[in-house]
């Protein structure tokens, strides 16, 4: 994991994977621990960035799941 974001690269914090997603944000930080998302980058605050693509894979594994 890369220890600050690439400019120009689009990154999404925990919040907004869990608008995008439509799941709570507190599932969101879970989810590296069980292996489902990983962040891509860490702020200098410790804060997790995700790439946009890896959340649209996470977002349709979900659809897949559910049967949508």
């Amino acid at each position: 994991m890369a220890d600050h974001p690439r400019p120009g690269v689009r990154y999404l914090t925990s919040a907004e994977v869990a608008r995008h997603l439509g799941v709570a944000p507190r599932t969101v930080g879970k989810w590296p621990e069980t292996g489902l998302i990983t962040p891509t980058s860490r702020t200098l605050g410790g804060h997790s960035r995700f790439l946009v693509e890896d959340v649209d894979r996470q977002a349709e594994e979900i659809r897949r799941r559910r049967g949508d």
